[in-house]
């Protein structure tokens, strides 16, 4: 079944079912992201710094960032597109990138991040101040020492 697909038949279901499905979905995701279960190669501070870098690479060319958390095996991201510049082609040249670097480094290759995002629209000051505390949060959340994270948090951008 393709993404499409799953989407599609989502998209049959009422918006009750739809909903509690997300809410169910996302809690699980999210504890299972924060548990750091698996490799987690992104705990060796060379490979973070690369994938950190490499979000920094575009940063006031193609995007702004409003922050970024680079966990042991995820990472959570602000970031507001310029012109044409879109998610998913952004996210997917992202992924790329940073899997070939990261494969070439411990010498696999194959899939290395989901396919999927796992992406909101922020809309309000309110949602944009309440996603960067959860980032800001989530290492604390998920017990991680200091060394095993990066987190990147400009001041406000009053562009963003």
């Amino acid at each position: 079944m393709t993404s499409e697909d799953w989407h599609s038949l989502m998209d049959m279901l009422p918006r009750a079912h739809r909903t509690e499905y997300h809410e169910r979905f996302s809690r699980q995701m999210h504890d299972y992201l924060d548990r750091c279960e698996g490799e987690c190669l992104l705990r060796r501070e060379e490979l973070r710094k690369f994938v950190a870098d490499s979000l920094h690479h575009f940063d006031e060319e193609r995007y702004m960032l409003g922050g970024f958390v680079v966990m042991p095996n995820h990472v959570h991201m602000l970031v507001q597109f310029i012109g044409t510049t879109r998610l998913k082609p952004m996210c997917k040249s992202w992924k790329r990138f940073t899997a070939r670097a990261i494969h070439e480094q411990i010498g696999r290759s194959g899939h290395y991040w989901q396919s999927e995002t796992y992406d909101h629209i922020v809309r309000s000051e309110a949602q944009f101040r309440h996603y960067r505390e959860y980032m800001m949060q989530n290492p604390r959340n998920a017990r991680l020492r200091e060394n095993e994270f990066t987190v990147f948090m400009p001041e406000w951008r009053s562009e963003m």
